[in-house]
């Protein structure tokens, strides 16, 4: 028999109503953390660099969103390690999210006043904001 207290990881880009999806998890009543400015992607990041089990500090809370972090020297997007995820939590359940791509386009240029599009410009290593 499955624990019913296994864990739920939304993956997908952000900007495709990750906080919309973490607000009716947690109104259902399933403990939740989104984002939380970066510290949920840095606490997976630094369990796949020491090989150990991503965050043990939320203790108690099920559902994760937005698992990702960037500033102008690096980005780590959570949602790509979904494997690392699945091996440490087998009885996980994962919820793909997505936009269609134009206007998630839009949205992810004007987030932060235009300074994600920033963050990604230069971590691509791309000039203009057409590429």
């Amino acid at each position: 028999m499955m624990d019913n207290k296994f864990k739920i990881f939304e993956i997908g880009f952000n900007k495709c109503a990750t906080r919309a999806v973490y607000v009716l998890v947690r109104s259902s009543g399933i403990p939740s953390r989104h984002w939380l400015n970066g510290e949920l992607a840095l606490d997976l990041e630094s369990a796949i660099q020491t090989d150990s089990v991503p965050f043990e500090k939320y203790d108690g809370i099920r559902f994760f969103s937005d698992i990702v972090y960037s500033d102008m020297q690096r980005v780590f997007e959570g949602y790509k390690h979904y494997k690392f995820l699945f091996d440490k939590f087998p009885d996980a359940k994962f919820i793909y999210n997505l936009r269609p791509k134009n206007a998630w386009l839009k949205s992810r240029a004007k987030h932060g006043n235009g300074y994600e599009l920033n963050v990604y410009r230069n971590h691509l290593g791309l000039n203009t904001d057409e590429e």
